[in-house]
């Protein structure tokens, strides 16, 4: 992945959090200020832990996922398409 597509990827995952937080504003008119402010804070925080956690636990378990990709992605196909051709229209 290059700079301008984590940069990329980060503005998308702060403009969800932005629109998370506004609707929820709206919804929930009976906050807090201090509930109110602790809304985004935490989102933040949490979508800045989660990528960092997946790129960790990621590369734990890279070897794994290199070797059991090919055959775990085929069984998913698999059992989708036999979903799909068993479906009556």
């Amino acid at each position: 992945m290059s700079t301008s597509e984590i940069v990329l990827i980060g503005i998308a995952l702060s403009m969800d959090a932005f629109a998370v937080c506004i609707a929820s504003s709206m919804v929930y008119t009976n906050m807090t200020g201090p509930r109110k402010l602790s809304m985004p804070i935490m989102f933040g925080l949490f979508q800045g832990i989660m990528p960092i956690l997946g790129f960790f636990l990621g590369s734990l378990f890279a070897t794994f996922i290199d070797r059991w990709s090919v055959p775990i992605s085929l069984l998913i196909l698999v059992v989708i398409g036999i979903n799909i051709i068993r479906r009556p229209i």
